[in-house]
């Protein structure tokens, strides 16, 4: 039989127990001193970056309307072609055509489309190029128009996409990067690209098919200014995709590449590999430079 435990060894169990309690308590006091202290600095915090984007805005309006009317847009909103996501995604794009391309830009048309704020063509225009950008959303297709007013040789005009497009004439080169997830009959938009040039950069969701004859509609809200204006969002199989192309002529070039994923709030990823489950994501993505 167990030998009873001293009445001295239980006494100072207890007299532990209570100084661990008495610690515990005062660690848990500690913790919310310590909490309420980093509130208030966060607070503070927030209200001096507030204060200085006020400054800031106050300084640009009274420099530059327009360029106050810019810079307001990137201060106050987060959503859509605003998100930051965004900035990730379009440079991205960008360092693989640098990286693809083989020649100089200086002197080329291009033809960008669905530009929406008109970065990348801007850049590009900013090369030395001569760049059409064509925008399906009234709204987008100004705010590029006075964001780039000042870069030579970049121009944005508003165009219904889901129609032939083709008496702009030819380019030396189309940016078509993310319009197809957009465009209800994206076989004019790849018709078009084919009528005029022999170098066309492509990028868009795609779905999980090796079928060539496969796609699939997402239903999506209109009133989003980055989402299809007719509601739905087209998802081919990458393969029917690369058929078209090819039967016009061309040689495909996929760069299904790494460096291409994005992770920004929202996943990009164009190396991923097929299941051939049929499957509809957001993230699936696939980039071609298609040439003749």
């Amino acid at each position: 039989m167990p030998s009873p435990v001293p009445k001295f060894k239980s006494q100072e169990l207890a007299g532990r127990a209570v100084d661990l309690r008495a610690l515990e308590e005062e660690s848990l006091i500690d913790a919310e001193v310590a909490f309420n202290e980093f509130n208030a600095k966060l607070q503070s915090l927030c209200i001096q970056a507030t204060d200085l984007k006020t400054i800031a805005i106050a300084k640009i309006k009274a420099s530059d309307p327009l360029d106050w009317f810019i810079q307001s847009h990137y201060l106050f909103k987060s959503n859509s072609l605003f998100h930051r996501h965004y900035d990730q995604w379009r440079m991205q794009k960008i360092r693989k055509v640098l990286e693809v391309f083989p020649g100089e830009f200086e002197g080329l048309k291009i033809l960008e489309l669905g530009g929406g704020l008109g970065d990348i063509g801007a850049f590009f225009a900013s090369l030395g190029a001569e760049v059409l950008s064509l925008e399906g959303r009234r709204v987008n297709q100004r705010f590029a128009s006075i964001k780039h007013r000042k870069v030579p040789g970049f121009k944005s005009v508003i165009c219904n996409l889901e129609e032939d497009f083709t008496q702009f004439g030819k380019f030396d080169l189309i940016l078509n990067f993310g319009l197809m997830e957009v465009i209800r009959h994206i076989d004019n938009v790849m018709h078009c690209c084919s009528e005029m040039s022999d170098r066309v950069f492509v990028e868009t969701m795609v779905m999980d098919s090796s079928d060539p004859e496969m796609i699939l509609y997402v239903k999506m809200d209109p009133a989003t200014d980055d989402n299809p204006l007719s509601g739905f969002s087209p998802r081919p199989s990458p393969f029917l995709i690369e058929k078209f192309f090819e039967e016009k002529g061309f040689r495909t070039e996929r760069r299904f590449d790494s460096d291409l994923n994005t992770d920004y709030g929202t996943s990009h990823i164009y190396d991923w590999t097929h299941k051939n489950d049929d499957e509809v994501l957001d993230k699936y993505r696939r980039f071609w430079y298609f040439t003749r």
